[in-house]
């Protein structure tokens, strides 16, 4: 996760980040 932050974010990096907010709220 700390390489993320060293990179500016892109639309894949969005929706990795999207996708494991809905696994957080289901889970």
């Amino acid at each position: 996760m700390n390489t993320l932050l060293n990179v500016p974010p892109t639309k894949s990096t969005l929706l990795d980040l999207k996708k494991q907010l809905i696994l957080l709220e289901e889970g």
